[in-house]
């Protein structure tokens, strides 16, 4: 059993940071990585959050998360290693290239 509130047991990973994502980027590819800028709602929680580039839409389309884009959205806890498995699947190429991203041939 895990007494620690701030772990979370993934199977694969085994005892982990808890991190939350939309139901889509947990098994999605090339679907964007948006996570939150800027200050928070006092009730929003200190772990990684992201979302893809539809829940992003539907998002800014509702000003803010709604009912309506929350239950679309299909928030998923996953542990901190699957969030960053799911954000080097998942990040646009041209994201990469801005943040100063390259590939390097491993030859």
């Amino acid at each position: 059993m895990n007494d620690d509130p701030r772990r979370i047991h993934c199977d694969r990973h085994g005892a982990q940071r808890p991190a939350f994502v939309c139901g889509h980027l947990v098994s999605g590819v090339g679907l964007g990585f948006v996570e939150p800028e800027g200050p928070q709602d006092e009730d929003a929680s200190d772990e990684q959050a992201a979302w893809c580039d539809r829940c992003e839409t539907a998002r800014l389309a509702g000003g803010g998360w709604t009912a309506q884009s929350e239950a679309a959205a299909g928030i998923t806890l996953v542990c901190a290693v699957c969030f960053e498995a799911s954000r080097a699947r998942n990040t646009h190429w041209m994201e990469g290239v801005a943040r100063g991203w390259r590939h390097t041939d491993a030859r």
